[in-house]
């Protein structure tokens, strides 16, 4: 016959895997909250950096 003790151990390992997971999903929106911001930024010096050429070849010509 299981125990109220073991019940208890078992429903706190299940309690701190639940923190465990809630962290990890925290973490990985972190992360892509960074990557999107990183695109973005990205994207940005992409588009200024191909005005910039084209006023490079503008001067050359």
């Amino acid at each position: 016959m299981v125990g109220f003790s073991d019940k208890d151990r078992e429903l706190g390992e299940a309690h701190a895997e639940i923190r465990a997971l809630r962290l990890s999903e925290r973490q990985r929106e972190k992360a892509v909250e960074e990557l999107t911001t990183l695109e973005e930024k990205l994207k940005l010096t992409e588009s200024l950096l191909q005005g910039k050429n084209l006023e490079i070849r503008k001067i050359n010509e």
